[in-house]
């Protein structure tokens, strides 16, 4: 450097820098919720609500490590209650936390759904804001005093399960049929609740058709309880049964059901013994089917009222599934005739003709195919077989296709790959 001038004197000097940290815990002072102005929420069983808006506030968050939450505390209800959000139910990880949390910013976008099949009056959801600190030193979780949501669930009736029945071929009407109806006419809301019996929703009213769905099969009703035309069946516990010719349809009602202008009113007992009656009255029906030989399925339409009573609102309504017949096949015994009475030859003569006549059996839906076997003797002596078969002409072109096959050892097959027996008598 310069030296200096008169009078100065120069002073070296050095300096450092080094930092420290301020360790600063979080704290939440104060937590508000917004409780909104409603807080009373009616809703149908198995349908999503609306949860009502909530606000969440706290002192200022000057370095953005505050979240804010809204938490549903699902446990406190009688059924447990699914949270969704933008549609997209919430679960936590094992789907067993008391408290489900949603993000503040998603809180206009909450539905909420009872129990399967649950109905309900007033049960309290408490509702409770969060804000949890998050800094590099700590994590700080403040909650505010939780409030009631109160939430009625009002009932809303099912459609049954819906069956079957089974029967063979040729082999007599199905005697289980009206038992099948029955056992068809299954509710998926069976979960006992807090002023309902075991199975609050019950059968008010059942009709079905008296013909098939198709028209492949061909049914006749029969039985202790079935009316015909004009002649309906009144039992002595109110249970109506009537053939309605126009609709073709068999009715099941009931002397209460028809006499009571507010379902609602009815008591839990009486609908169960209602529900009873009419499937008891119904158990006795036996379905024939034909035609005759024909092994094909078919349906016939049930239609069903069902009716659900709770917090003195009855829901009743009807629906209807196709009551599936199902019939298996039975080989029908065919016909087959050789005549020797021409099969005459000579050692090392011509071919000897074989008239072998083979017929169908009286099954004519198609479903059965023939299958031909023939076997050769053999020659006691050489232990061959005497002769060998052959086919020159092929059998009654309008049965269709077959395949014929030298198995060896004298033993031949002919088997039909594809018949119309409606357009031939024989092959």
């Amino acid at each position: 450097s310069a030296p200096p001038e008169s009078g100065e004197v120069d002073i070296p000097r050095a300096s450092a820098v080094d930092t420290f940290v301020i360790p600063v815990t979080p704290v939440i002072t104060e937590v508000i919720v917004g409780v909104p102005d409603f807080t009373n929420i009616v809703g149908l069983e198995d349908k999503k609500m609306d949860f009502p808006f909530v606000n969440i506030t706290g002192l200022v968050d000057r370095d953005g490590s505050e979240l804010e939450f809204i938490e549903i505390l699902r446990a406190s209800a009688p059924p447990r209650l699914q949270v969704f959000v933008n549609g997209v139910r919430l679960q936590e990880p094992d789907d067993t936390s008391e408290w489900i949390r949603v993000p503040a910013g998603e809180s206009n976008n909450i539905e909420i759904r009872g129990h399967t099949h649950w109905s309900g009056n007033r049960f309290p959801v408490p509702v409770r804001g969060v804000i949890v600190d998050e800094s590099t030193t700590d994590d700080t979780t403040a909650f505010t005093e939780p409030f009631d949501v109160n939430i009625t669930i009002y009932p809303v009736f099912d459609r049954v399960a819906g069956g079957s029945s089974n029967g063979v071929e040729d082999e007599g009407p199905i005697t289980e049929a009206g038992a099948n109806i029955v056992s068809a006419l299954r509710l998926g809301d069976r979960v006992p609740r807090n002023g309902n019996n075991d199975e609050p929703e019950t059968i008010s009213k059942v009709e079905f058709k008296a013909s098939s769905t198709k028209g492949i099969l061909d049914f006749a009703w029969s039985g202790t309880n079935v009316p015909t035309a004009g002649s309906p069946v009144n039992l002595a516990n109110g249970v109506n049964l009537e053939y309605n010719a126009t609709a073709d349809t068999y009715v099941i009602t009931h002397d209460t059901i028809l006499a009571t202008s507010d379902l609602a009113t009815l008591t839990d007992a009486e609908r169960v013994e209602i529900d009873g009656q009419i499937k008891d009255a119904i158990r006795p029906f036996v379905l024939a089917f034909g035609p005759e030989h024909e092994a094909s399925d078919d349906s016939f339409t049930v239609y069903v009222d069902t009716l659900d009573v709770n917090l003195g609102v009855a829901s009743t309504g009807t629906t209807s599934y196709e009551h599936q017949v199902r019939i298996d096949a039975v080989a029908d015994m065919p016909f087959v005739n050789a005549t020797d009475e021409l099969l005459n030859g000579t050692e090392a003569g011509p071919n000897i003709p074989l008239p072998i006549t083979i017929d169908h059996s009286d099954d004519v839906d198609n479903s059965e195919i023939p299958f031909v076997r023939i076997t050769i003797p053999n020659d006691p002596f050489t232990n061959a077989p005497m002769g060998t078969l052959e086919i020159t002409s092929a059998p009654n072109a309008t049965v269709g296709t077959y395949i014929f096959d030298d198995l060896g050892g004298g033993v031949y097959t002919i088997n039909a790959t594809s018949l119309n027996y409606q357009q031939a008598t024989d092959d």
